[in-house]
């Protein structure tokens, strides 16, 4: 189901990215060399990687999502946020949002297996301003920091949670979810993408509420000075919002 043009975020919407046009619901302000395509179905990473995302474990879909940077000063950073329709269309408040992504926990240099090049994905609610409020991903290859999945609010440098060290054996789809009603957010991860979330993080106090939804994928290798690699690429399918109601605003008689 694609949104009309002019939704806002008071509207539950669900995007399998099946047709091109789904991905003019998204834009990526900082940067303009992000590559955003939808209605594919088939990865062209190159070289390939070692499971393409169209046979990996857990795909069930049909066409998906794909983003990634070349641009050399973003570091293979691409964060695009979902506002109804490219330029604009509301702010969201309180929701739950999921998202299918494609995880490599086996990203390596191609010419030197040794050398993990980084590979992050995760879904977040992102302030207007530019940085992300809170966000889940899966980290493989971040410097300092143990590759699996994890949390995160405030920005890149700020409050970083591991949901375990313990890295995926192959790769393979997993569904994000967060959850944010009257400025407690809340993230989740189905690893097995059966209904069941493995990883739950501890409530967190978001003091401004997100304003926007958005995907961000981050692939570069960190062994040299965080260059951008243009021909790898992150895949997400089935993202699914709903707004909520605020519990302040229930009553019980």
């Amino acid at each position: 189901m694609v949104p009309a043009v002019g939704w806002s975020y008071t509207n539950a919407f669900t995007l399998t990215f099946e047709q091109a046009s789904d991905a003019d619901h998204f834009s990526d302000t900082a940067n303009s060399a992000s590559v955003i395509a939808a209605g594919e179905n088939a990865a062209i990473d190159n070289p390939p990687y070692s499971v393409k995302p169209e046979v990996a474990t857990g795909y069930n879909g049909t066409k998906w999502l794909r983003t990634g940077n070349s641009d050399t000063t973003m570091y293979g950073v691409a964060t695009f946020a979902y506002d109804g329709f490219a330029g604009g269309g509301g702010t969201v408040q309180d929701f739950e949002a999921t998202v299918d992504v494609f995880i490599n926990p086996q990203f390596s240099d191609p010419n030197n297996s040794a050398n993990p090049l980084r590979h992050q994905v995760g879904l977040m609610g992102r302030w207007t301003s530019g940085n992300n409020a809170f966000m889940v991903f899966y980290s493989r290859g971040t410097p300092n920091y143990a590759d699996g999945f994890g949390w995160r609010y405030g920005g890149s440098t700020a409050t970083w949670g591991e949901f375990t060290t313990a890295t995926l054996s192959s790769p393979r789809w997993v569904r994000l979810k967060t959850h944010m009603q009257d400025n407690i957010a809340q993230m989740s991860v189905d690893q097995d993408l059966d209904g069941t979330y493995d990883y739950i993080s501890p409530e967190i106090t978001v003091a401004v509420n997100p304003g926007q939804l958005a995907l961000q994928s981050v692939i570069n290798d960190p062994n040299n000075g965080s260059k951008q690699l243009p021909d790898r690429f992150a895949y997400w399918d089935n993202l699914h919002y709903v707004p909520l109601a605020s519990v302040s605003e229930w009553s019980l008689y």
